[in-house]
């Protein structure tokens, strides 16, 4: 499916149209014939099946031509942005009708610059770069190396594993990676499940108060998500030592996507003082589940839902009448 609609004659009827299109794409009459009530029904123009399609809205024409493509059963199915088009409801479909493809054996080959929807909806990926295949892994490190464009920024990193520090006379950065709510190192996290981003850094020597770790979030664009910076010790945190911080975001925080993290560290005793600024260090895939199961989640929603955060807040709805 490069085009849906791609044979279609303006003149003849939903009906006509759907065993010409049928006939193009290889299926029988008797097929057709077969599936005719079913493909109608997919596509919800039950009513306008004996219209010309001249007379089709651009959502009506799309739904029934994805409909018959959907329904010719084939052993592998190619799909190259049909998603991008139609609305909430018919984009729902389509990722159903896949999933039910992929779930009777079947293979679904999908085309896409929607990294958000390419981890959800996929288990492994390719990354095409001038007709050639640059990376092939899992959807997760593909997505990742996709929004990198050459810039390094995996899951897990040692930042002292080249002989370079990172930072000054003040403190260094060591390590620094990302977990799942298991303590599993892991560049992909579900939306619907809490995740931690985990730093550690060396204080060389004494200070009069501890300092700041501070974590700069980034979406695939570029733009700043947010910043969250760690609360001072209470007790402690000014000798020479290895120190741990860690940063837990909760579940529905942020949107389907890939995102990347500054590492730094700030000091406030005499003025403000950075010891290292690491931009784009880290990098992590979260994953929308795109599960029946969380249809109070998504709020009606099918395919990507815009924004950067995703928070579940609370909701308070009555009949008053």
């Amino acid at each position: 499916m490069l085009e849906v609609g791609t044979g279609f004659h303006p003149e003849l009827t939903g009906r006509e149209n759907i065993y010409l299109n049928g006939a193009i794409l290889g299926m029988k009459k008797a097929e057709i014939d077969r599936k005719f009530d079913e493909i109608v029904a997919f596509a919800e123009t039950e009513k306008f099946i004996d219209t010309p399609v001249k007379r089709y809205s651009s959502g009506m024409y799309v739904r029934l031509a994805f409909a018959v493509a959907a329904h010719l059963d084939p052993e592998i199915m190619l799909v190259d942005e049909v998603l991008s088009v139609g609305d909430a409801g018919f984009q729902k479909k389509c990722l159903g009708k896949m999933g039910e493809v992929a779930g009777e054996g079947r293979t679904v080959l999908f085309v896409s610059h929607n990294m958000g929807m390419i981890t959800s909806l996929c288990t492994s990926a390719m990354l095409l770069d001038g007709g050639r295949a640059v990376a092939r892994g899992s959807t997760s490190e593909t997505a990742l190396t996709y929004f990198a464009s050459g810039r390094s920024s995996p899951h897990a990193a040692d930042f002292g594993g080249n002989g370079n520090a990172v930072g000054d006379d003040l403190a260094i950065l060591l390590t620094a990676h990302i977990e799942d709510e298991a303590g599993q190192v892991t560049p992909e996290v579900s939306l619907t499940k809490p995740f931690r981003v985990v730093m550690q850094y060396r204080l060389l020597r004494p200070v009069p108060k501890p300092p700041y770790p501070n974590f700069h979030f980034y979406d695939a664009r570029g733009e700043c998500a947010f910043v969250s910076g760690g609360h001072a010790f209470t007790n402690g945190g000014t000798e020479p030592g290895v120190y741990t911080a860690v940063c837990t975001l909760p579940a529905y925080l942020l949107n389907n996507g890939t995102y990347f993290i500054g590492l730094a560290l700030t000091f406030t005793h005499n003025g403000i003082h950075v010891s290292f600024w690491e931009k784009d260090s880290l990098a992590v895939s979260v994953r929308d589940p795109f599960e029946e199961t969380l249809e109070d989640v998504r709020a009606g929603y099918s395919g990507p839902i815009p924004g950067v955060v995703r928070p579940r807040l609370d909701w308070a709805i009555e009949r008053i009448a």
